[in-house]
């Protein structure tokens, strides 16, 4: 009932979860839902950049820590909770995603149907410094919270007594950089009259970035650009001088 991901995180079914809960001192557990049938541009795209995001977090655990904690993730979509642990800290898809440091319960009492091992959830903390177009509309998790995910991974893992590193660097040994927009931006007239002679095939966006509708067009053409082979992507602030 486990299907392994990659080398360093597991994806996990609810079917026999405690039992997987229960074979480790302790589990780093990211919840999310997977992207479906009715699921928009901007949440295929957060969800592809977030699982980048959770593939350089548990590579780096994994390299730089002698005895770090399982680090696995549920599809809450696709399964339910067991009550257990929804008892325990409202482990749901309300609250995805979200990230779980879960102690196993081998050995505890258990109070009616709740985990009998400590959870701590990460607490989420709103992003206030939108930096692009689509930074203001993402809904993004780990992707925009790894440098305070990482010290909070490190200190529940200490309290459990794991050998982790004493202290983390943001962003030190991490094999992640937040990902660019595959949209090309130009800026001013020059910047479009070197891609004319390229003479590449493609697609122009002339924008402003209080334009309601431009905000709801760019992550249509964020997904366009980063599905498209052989054409080019690109656009232009029309807002400023340069772009007049």
């Amino acid at each position: 009932q486990l299907e392994d991901s990659n080398k360093f995180w597991q994806k996990l079914v609810n079917v026999g979860l405690e039992e997987r809960l229960r074979q480790n001192g302790a589990t780093i557990l990211y919840v999310y839902k997977s992207p479906d049938s009715i699921s928009n541009d901007e949440e295929v795209i957060d969800f592809e950049d977030e699982m980048e995001a959770l593939d350089a977090m548990s590579e780096w655990l994994n390299k730089s820590c002698n005895r770090p904690p399982i680090m696995a993730a549920l599809d809450v979509r696709k399964n339910e909770v067991p009550l257990s642990l929804y008892a325990a800290a409202s482990i749901g898809g309300l609250n995805a995603p979200s990230l779980y440091f879960i102690e196993s319960d081998v050995g505890k009492t258990p109070v009616g149907i709740r985990w009998a091992g400590d959870v701590a959830e990460f607490q989420k903390s709103a992003r206030t410094d939108p930096t692009s177009l689509m930074e203001a509309k993402r809904n993004s998790f780990l992707r925009g919270s790894l440098n305070q995910i990482i010290p909070w991974v490190l200190e529940q893992s200490r309290r459990k007594a794991f050998d982790v590193p004493a202290e983390y660097l943001p962003g030190e040994g991490l094999a992640f950089r937040q990902k660019t927009s595959a949209v090309l931006d130009l800026f001013n007239e020059k910047d479009l009259q070197k891609l004319l002679e390229r003479k590449v095939t493609g697609f122009m966006e002339f924008y402003s970035p209080s334009c309601g509708a431009c905000k709801k067009f760019a992550p249509s053409y964020e997904s366009a650009a980063r599905k498209a082979e052989t054409f080019t992507l690109a656009r232009m602030d029309c807002s400023k001088a340069e772009g007049e």
